[in-house]
């Protein structure tokens, strides 16, 4: 896959302790990468990557926080944006879901 000219981005959904290495290998393949949380197992881990992908700055490499995209942060964004909400001082959020079937 990360050999494929038409694969663009790799999605890291693997155990913890593989995410910087395959993180990496993407990078160096010219692969986009989202890695899922958490992006490295320490302070060193996390450094080596940004390192890494400070070398190609045309790639992006993002963990992957699925709610930055979702379209009520889009959304609120433009609001705040807009001054729709007036002049923004301090947010407060909290971060939850329903699962009804664990």
């Amino acid at each position: 896959m990360l050999a494929d000219p038409d694969v663009e981005a790799v999605y890291i959904p693997l155990p913890n302790h593989l995410h910087l290495e395959w993180a990496l290998k993407a990078l160096g393949a010219g692969k986009h990468v989202l890695c899922e949380k958490p992006i490295g197992l320490n302070a060193a881990e996390a450094e080596t990557l940004r390192r890494r992908s400070a070398e190609r700055p045309e790639l992006c490499v993002m963990e992957a926080f699925m709610y930055r995209w979702h379209p009520q942060w889009q959304a609120a964004r433009a609001r705040v944006a807009e001054g729709a909400l007036g002049s923004l001082t301090m947010v407060n959020t909290c971060f939850s879901y329903f699962n009804d079937d664990p």
